[in-house]
């Protein structure tokens, strides 16, 4: 009994050592799009920017580089709204 137990706990802690390895290489690879799409940024039509924000990594870089945009400019928050669908 004790040996199923200590055979048990090693599968356990390998193959949560695994997951979060792999869950670890998933989320710095669901950025390599931002590569991509951040230099035609201007050029994507709004539809493409709102699939693209359906990955959550996507989504908060394409934010930051609106909120980016608009640093030091003095724009107020409604009028970025406005000024993003140019």
């Amino acid at each position: 009994m004790v040996g199923t137990d200590r055979n048990l706990h090693r599968n356990i802690y390998f193959s949560a050592n695994s997951s979060a390895a792999a869950g670890g290489v998933i989320f710095f690879l669901s950025y390599i799009p931002f590569s991509f799409l951040s230099p035609r940024y201007a050029t994507l039509s709004t539809m493409t920017k709102l699939v693209s924000c359906l990955d959550m990594n996507m989504a908060m870089s394409l934010g930051m580089v609106v909120i980016g945009k608009f640093e030091g400019t003095g724009e107020a928050n409604y009028r970025v709204v406005d000024l993003g669908k140019r």
